[in-house]
């Protein structure tokens, strides 16, 4: 059964990119409050980082509004949440940041963890791209961030990871 249910997982996460590259997956163009959004986002995971002792803040700019798939989007953050959970270590905490910078939105998801590398900044967005063996949950296939990458390039914006001073940060931007 756990199995059955990790297959049923990846063949969804690559029928959702093959349509992502077909631009077969419709996206239903909306004005968005992404600053809702994250806020609404973060709700669910709080739990999550208490169970795992990590703790996540929010400094959100209020009214920020993009064009955008509100669903799409939403995947895009729990996506980057998740990462962040899975990814950084006890007693570490996640920032989650949103702030209007000229014509863009910029979000960005920073947490204290090991450095990652220019190479693996550049890689880690990659299908199927694995930085450390040894972490893996063996419940990720290294797809999230490329569906992630997909689903922001369809909206026009860009997404990056910049590590520095023992924070790993990865940055969202769309237009506004």
């Amino acid at each position: 059964l756990s199995t059955s249910k990790r297959m049923r997982g990846l063949v969804e996460s690559l029928l959702e990119l093959a349509r992502l590259d077909n631009n077969k997956a419709k996206l239903k163009l909306d004005d968005v409050d992404l600053s809702k959004l994250i806020n609404d986002s973060i709700l669910p995971f709080e739990p999550l980082f208490y169970e795992n002792d990590m703790e996540i803040s929010a400094d959100i700019e209020n009214n920020i509004s993009v064009q955008g798939d509100k669903d799409k989007l939403r995947q895009v953050i729990n996506i980057l949440l998740d990462n962040a959970l899975k990814y950084s270590d006890t007693a570490d905490k996640v920032v989650v940041k949103l702030r209007r910078q000229s014509s863009e939105s910029i979000l960005s998801v920073s947490s204290p963890g090991i450095a990652l590398t220019n190479e693996e900044c550049r890689n880690i967005f990659k299908r199927f791209y694995r930085m450390d063996k040894a972490r893996n949950d063996g419940q990720s296939y290294g797809l999230g961030l490329s569906i992630a990458d997909s689903i922001i390039k369809e909206h026009n914006g860009k997404i990056w990871a910049e590590s520095s001073g023992g924070y790993n940060a990865f940055f969202v931007s769309l237009p506004l």
